[in-house]
């Protein structure tokens, strides 16, 4: 038995085991959402708690989180591929092409609110505490 990592595809894989053949699309894409709604809530929240309490609370809920993953129940695996095979995908231009998209942006997402942020609080004279308000 494989315990599942905290990786896209393991995620992923996960869902649609765990959930109805028919439900399986639906499952995959509830995830996928909610890595959407967690990059645009997490990086302002993130920022809310860390200006209003101590930078150090987002750690411990980090960990926090991590110790409630171990609640989630182990599924049998299928058998591993090595490196090799699992790189050999990309040589898939359709493949390729989504991992690209998916990369610059999330890149440019977090990009666009590394450099809001200063602007913000230089420019318009918004106090740190107050830009992840604005960030929503």
């Amino acid at each position: 038995m494989e315990k599942v990592q905290c990786n896209t595809i393991a995620i992923l894989y996960y869902a649609a085991k765990i959930s109805l053949p028919e439900k399986q699309g639906s499952a995959i894409v509830t995830v996928i959402t909610g890595f959407t709604v967690s990059l645009v809530l997490g990086v302002p929240i993130g920022t809310l708690i860390a200006n209003f309490f101590n930078w150090r609370y987002l750690f411990i809920t980090l960990i926090s989180l991590l110790l409630l993953s171990k609640l989630i129940p182990p599924l049998a695996g299928n058998n591993s591929m090595s490196f090799k095979q699992q790189f050999s995908i990309i040589k898939d231009t359709k493949v390729f092409t989504g991992l690209l998209t998916t990369v610059f942006w999330i890149l440019g997402k977090t990009m666009v609110i590394a450099y809001i942020a200063p602007l913000l609080n230089n420019l318009l004279n918004i106090p740190s505490a107050r830009i992840s308000f604005y960030l929503f």
